[in-house]
């Protein structure tokens, strides 16, 4: 009887041991199994990451192919609720040149902007006077406005503050999603802080926004089209607000080409005066 009790409790002993082993390697297997697919959703989320980034990477550049458009523009403007409205055109040559010519009676070009890499006109063509603004001294400076700045806002593009030339957006952007888009913000910012608001599926930029202490500057892309094959927003709105003023201004652009490239980049203004910015605004207003 005692080697019965015996028997039965050393073939106890071994099914406890068998099944302790059966239970060891189980758990091995599946923290092995848990491990392989963690590493495998780890390896198709990096994998979507890359692929994000490359989509959204062709955003800091126009297509390859298009370096000119240019358009007729409607602009209607709102300062502290006073409207005005005027005509005129806009040319953009890439890394060249933006110009904007404001019209009078749809005929009579009578002002330009004119945005270059080095520095910054607004022409008076009327009574040939120039307003010469640099991008290292005075208001450009202190807002922190380069050339890439304004040809990414005007070319519907993604950029970095004080960055010259095209970045790698891995590493120059953080990325997180707010409700349909993807909202992009630069790792690095200085005292204005930028976010830019993108369809991911239609791979679009819909709109850049910067805040400078209490003020917020908003400019929207709409009315996308395919201009020469390439796609092209064709309604701009910005606005302004903050302190005690308000400025709204919606910008349609007709009449677009891509394939123009007959015109000359650059105003030749040996001819004009240079003056300064009061007495040019004060000359431009009595045009009115």
């Amino acid at each position: 009887m005692n080697r019965t009790v015996q028997n039965g409790t050393c073939g106890s002993a071994r099914g406890l041991r068998l099944v302790c082993n059966i239970l060891c390697i189980a758990v091995v297997l599946c923290t092995f199994n848990a491990c392989r697919t963690s590493k495998k959703v780890e390896e198709v989320a990096m994998q979507k990451q890359q692929q994000q980034a490359e989509r959204m990477q062709t955003l800091t550049r126009p297509a390859e192919g298009m370096t000119d458009l240019t358009a007729k523009m409607g602009v209607d403007m709102d300062y502290n609720s006073r409207p005005v409205s005027f005509k005129g055109r806009l040319r953009m040559r890439y890394n060249e040149v933006i110009q904007v010519s404001f019209t009078a009676f749809g005929l009579m070009e009578i002002a330009s902007l004119e945005v270059r890499p080095d520095v910054v006109y607004i022409i008076d063509r009327v009574n040939k006077k120039y307003v010469k603004a640099s991008y290292t001294s005075g208001v450009l400076a202190k807002a922190g406005i380069s050339f890439a700045t304004i040809q990414a806002l005007f070319w519907n593009r993604l950029f970095v503050p004080g960055a010259s030339t095209e970045v790698d957006v891995r590493d120059a952007f953080s990325v997180y999603q707010s409700g349909t888009q993807q909202v992009l913000r630069p790792r690095e910012q200085g005292w204005v802080k930028h976010h830019f608001y993108t369809d991911e599926e239609l791979m679009r930029l819909e709109q850049t926004q910067l805040n400078i202490s209490f003020y917020e500057a908003t400019w929207r892309y709409d009315m996308f089209d395919d201009i020469d094959g390439f796609v092209v927003p064709t309604s701009h709105d910005i606005s302004l607000s903050g302190g005690s003023a308000t400025l709204g201004a919606h910008i349609t652009l007709s009449g677009v080409s891509c394939s123009d490239k007959s015109w000359k980049a650059g105003t030749d203004l040996s001819r004009y005066q240079q003056v300064d910015i009061e007495e040019l605004l004060s000359v431009l207003g009595s045009l009115r």
